[in-house]
Formats: C-alpha cells, structure tokens, sequence
C-alpha cells in the first residue's frame, strides 16, 4: 500500500520555512492553511485518538485516523525497528484542513516566500518569489500533533507517515534527529512498510528537501513556538 500511495500522489517529506498570518480572520477557505489550527469540533476516534476540525467532520475518517496509527506501532514495533513503549491511537491530535483545488492530489496549500521551490514544478503560485506548494501533511508540535488533508483514500498512509516522525522524537531521539530532515536516506516510510528492500535514494528530478529554523502555530488559546522543525509532506 505504501508503494501505491507514493506513486499517486508523489509524495516527497521536506521542511521549510513559513511566514503564517495569525489572526482572527484566518480561514480555511480556500484549501490555504494561514498556520491557525481550528478546533471547532471535535469527535474521538473508535481507540481515542482526537480529531478537530473547523467545519463537521465525517465520521467515515475516525476509524482510518485509527488504522495509519495502529500500522505505524504495528511496523515500529516489529523487526528490524523493535521499538516498545509506543503511544497508543489515544496520544494523538489530528487537526483536518480542507484540499485545496489547485492540487492535483488530496493536499491543502501553504504559503512562503521564494526558496528553491520558487517556479518549480510544485510551486503553485505563478508570482516571482511567491510560492504555494501542496501539503498532504505535517507534524505542528511533539505531542503527537499531526495536521491532515481532509481525505478519506489518503488518511491512513498520512496519519502514519506524520506520526513516523512523533513516535521517533519519544522513543528514539537519535533516529528522530537523524531523520527529521529528508535526504537521500532519509525518506517516508521512516521506519519502512514491513516488507524488506531496498533503500530508495532521490531521483534526479525531485526537489532536495530544505529545512526551517521554527513553525508558530496559532491555536485558539495561544502560539506555541517551540522553535523546533517540523515535517511537512508534499504532494502535486
């Protein structure tokens, strides 16, 4: 399943850095994420993992939210990675933003300024020195806080691969280090698909991963700022 997802929607971790607009009049029209995390509604999933959401969530999504989880602590938890003492579905946060229609695939839109993105292939904002790229996903904070694409077919395989990164900062900090920044060995899946071969390197054709210095991520009741990078997954 994961050799498919990757195929479809091309999905490529990298981290960057973002100028969000924290304020009231933030909205999720659009399918453009400003770096305000809604939490409108809520529901918990069928193993207790929370998922917000500005507008009414689909309750088709709470059982996948569940399985991208349970996968991830199936894999990680099995050799060659035997990692204990993983979080169970209930730890996590998973905040929903609507897909954007200006991405080919399931992905909402972030914003930024310039950067080796700028006219590429992914950038989706014809201005010189404007990009918007497509994210599918990103991890917004160390407490297993992931953000998502609205999307049913995509769901488990993001919610896994965003959560690669959260179960690594708890249970394997020099991994989690190792790995936090996508390069040549470094890609998702993290801790691999249960199925043993060989390591993917880059292609020629794809944009190298960049790094950020800090995300701030406006909530209802305050920023947090940890200054640390998160991942975020790209998408067409």
């Amino acid at each position: 399943m994961g050799k498919r997802y990757l195929t479809i929607f091309i999905i490529i971790g990298c981290c960057l850095t973002f100028a969000f607009k924290c304020n009231k009049s933030d909205s999720d029209a659009g399918g453009i994420f400003k770096g305000r995390l809604y939490t409108d509604n809520q529901l918990k999933t069928p193993q207790g993992a929370s998922v917000f959401a500005q507008r009414a969530i689909n309750t088709e999504l709470l059982p996948l939210v569940d399985a991208g989880i349970e996968r991830l602590n199936q894999i990680a938890s099995a050799a060659p990675n035997n990692y204990s003492n993983l979080a169970p579905p209930s730890a996590y946060k998973v905040y929903l933003f609507p897909r954007s229609p200006r991405c080919e695939n399931p992905a909402f839109l972030i914003e930024t300024d310039g950067g080796s993105y700028d006219g590429s292939e992914w950038d989706k904002n014809t201005e010189r020195g404007k990009v918007a790229l497509c994210a599918a996903g990103m991890t917004v904070a160390d407490d297993y806080s992931i953000l998502v694409v609205d999307d049913a077919a995509t769901m488990p395989t993001i919610v896994r691969y965003e959560g690669e990164h959260l179960a690594l900062f708890h249970v394997d900090r020099e991994r989690y280090e190792a790995t936090k920044f996508h390069t040549a060995m470094s890609f998702h899946p993290i801790l691999g698909d249960g199925v043993q071969r060989n390591v993917r390197s880059w292609s020629d054709t794809e944009p190298k991963p960049q790094t950020v210095k800090a995300i701030t991520i406006d909530l209802k009741d305050g920023k947090i700022n940890k200054g640390r990078p998160f991942c975020v997954l790209l998408s067409k």
